[in-house]
């Protein structure tokens, strides 16, 4: 994103939501920036004792940093407009920047030569570099033709999106996982086959030196285990699509003491959303056998990501413009069922490689292929409502009140 147009010097008065958003930009910044060196330090300090190359190591060091740069336009222009700066209108990229897509194919392949060569250390960047492409055309998707506001609104968007909201929603996640864990426990220690399974994994579990191939088949009796997979499914299809729903749009509840345009909003629920997808893909469970796999599984959980929350930022604003809160209730909760739908297919798939790939578990073995082309099928949907969501808004004139979002019923 950039920006265009004159800036306005502002009023003197201290702008204290300015302030707020400095002080948390600067120091979820500095948090990453930290993360990023102790996990360097420990990269260097691995390769030194294992005398090997810890190339896959590299990808959370380089999120982490990556992270922490992306919060800096928003601590640079809060800063400005403390100091009596306002900051300019955002430009969205034209047209053109949708042909960047065709890059992702071409990294993809890169990345494939590279590994083959064993030069595993500069996928890391390749992969931050895929990611941030992916994430910017899904939002170039949403919000092109579109106006979110100052460049301070975006980036601020953006950047709650990032550190705030899963800041929030891991507290409120540890304690439901607290809760789900000691009931899995519990139902643990009055199964002997799956007490044993457990104390294997323990052994197998080196964090120098782990055997994931071990690890995983010793696990295939939590994966044949109906009441095991009830809970997973229950946490990741229930209890986090519920937190994750209702933290995500963040950005576009602290700026509804703004005069917002539902445009605006769903531009702005974009933006957090894509701060989201963001620390999901640059934090959690990339390596360099598999990160092209990842990035490609990624690009579908990205694009659900942006969808749903820029469906709540549009609901915020015309909630709070209209005083239509059953209609809020309703977006949220469709977003739920979206993310809840995408988790459990993505359990699903996973369970169902690990329970069948020995024995046969209580899964159906169609499920391997089922699942996958749902989730295809879901990612496309989600392309498609964006597309048609911007298009639709586009054409909506700037009133306070913009077309109505089309009914659940219609889409």
């Amino acid at each position: 994103m950039s920006t265009g147009g004159v800036a306005k010097r502002a009023p003197s008065s201290i702008h204290w939501p300015s302030v707020f958003q400095f002080a948390f930009s600067g120091l979820a910044l500095s948090a990453l920036w930290s993360l990023a060196s102790i996990s360097l330090l420990d990269n260097f300090l691995a390769s030194s004792f294992q005398q090997t190359e810890a190339g896959q190591d590299w990808f959370t060091s380089a999120g982490f940093f990556f992270l922490g740069l992306l919060l800096l336009p928003s601590a640079i222009l809060s800063l400005r407009r403390i100091l009596g700066r306002l900051s300019r209108e955002v430009n969205v990229p034209g047209g053109r920047f949708g042909l960047s897509i065709f890059l992702i194919p071409i990294a993809l392949a890169a990345g494939n030569w590279l590994l083959a060569k064993n030069l595993t250390v500069w996928v890391a960047p390749l992969y931050i570099f895929v990611t941030l492409l992916s994430i910017g055309w899904l939002l170039w998707l949403a919000i092109h033709n579109l106006k979110p506001g100052s460049g301070q609104r975006s980036w601020g968007a953006l950047g709650s999106g990032l550190a705030l909201s899963p800041l929030l929603a891991f507290t409120l996640e540890v304690l439901a996982a607290i809760f789900l864990f000691i009931l899995l426990a519990v139902y643990i220690g009055t199964s002997p086959e799956l007490g044993r399974a457990l104390d294997t994994v323990n052994n197998l579990a080196d964090p120098m030196n782990p055997n994931m191939e071990s690890i995983l088949e010793n696990l295939q009796p939590f994966f044949n285990d109906p009441f095991v997979l009830f809970i997973i499914l229950t946490g990741l299809g229930v209890f986090v699509p519920l937190i994750e729903e209702l933290l995500k749009p963040v950005g576009v509840m602290l700026l509804l003491g703004r005069k917002l345009t539902p445009a605006q909003g769903f531009a702005l629920g974009a933006l957090s959303g894509a701060g989201y997808a963001l620390v999901e893909n640059l934090t959690v469970g990339v390596n360099g056998e598999s990160w092209a796999i990842i990035s490609i599984g990624r690009f579908g959980t990205s694009a659900m990501h942006i969808l749903t929350t820029a469906l709540s930022g549009y609901a915020l604003v015309r909630a709070k413009n209209e005083k239509r809160y059953l209609a809020l209730l309703g977006t949220y909760l469709l977003n739920v069922v979206i993310h809840g739908l995408w988790n459990a297919l993505a359990v699903l798939t996973s369970a169902a490689v690990l329970a069948n790939s020995r024995n046969g578990g209580f899964l159906p073995p169609e499920l391997i292929f089922i699942a996958p082309a749902m989730l295809g099928t879901l990612a496309l949907a989600c392309l498609f409502f964006l597309r048609r969501y911007n298009h639709r808004l586009s054409e909506a004139d700037n009133s306070k009140f913009a077309t109505p979002i089309p009914k659940a019923e219609s889409l």
